[in-house]
């Protein structure tokens, strides 16, 4: 859920293949914010999987996953090229769920503008 919900929206939005996505700084710098507000509901709920969002860029992403797909397309992406429906609402919407029901305001206590506004922006 941590890399679909970072990784796969970014991409979609903004069209490089997942290797481009950690080529680029602003797009990295992106997919870190993601992963952090995602990792910030999830400790919220009892799960930290990961350090940080920079943790899971430089590390989990950076170096396991992307030797082998760092020029795979995103799902979301094709979707969108394909005129289907995306999972952006079922992935992001489900993290903003889940700190809805923890009780977390995501303007008082944890802040999760980038997962608002790609979720905002697909629509």
């Amino acid at each position: 859920m941590l890399f679909n919900s970072c990784m796969n929206p970014t991409a979609a939005l903004t069209g490089p293949s997942f290797g481009g996505l950690l080529e680029n700084p602003h797009s990295r710098l992106l997919v870190a914010d993601l992963a952090q507000e995602a990792l910030e509901v999830f400790a919220a709920r009892g799960c930290r999987p990961e350090e940080s969002g920079q943790v899971h860029v430089d590390g989990t992403l950076s170096r396991i996953t992307f030797p082998g797909a760092a020029g795979h397309r995103s799902s979301m992406l094709q979707d969108i090229e394909a005129r289907r429906r995306m999972a952006i609402d079922v992935l992001n919407g489900a993290i903003a769920e889940m700190a809805r029901r923890a009780g977390l305001s995501f303007f008082r206590f944890i802040r999760s503008p980038c997962r608002s506004s790609i979720t905002w922006m697909r629509r």
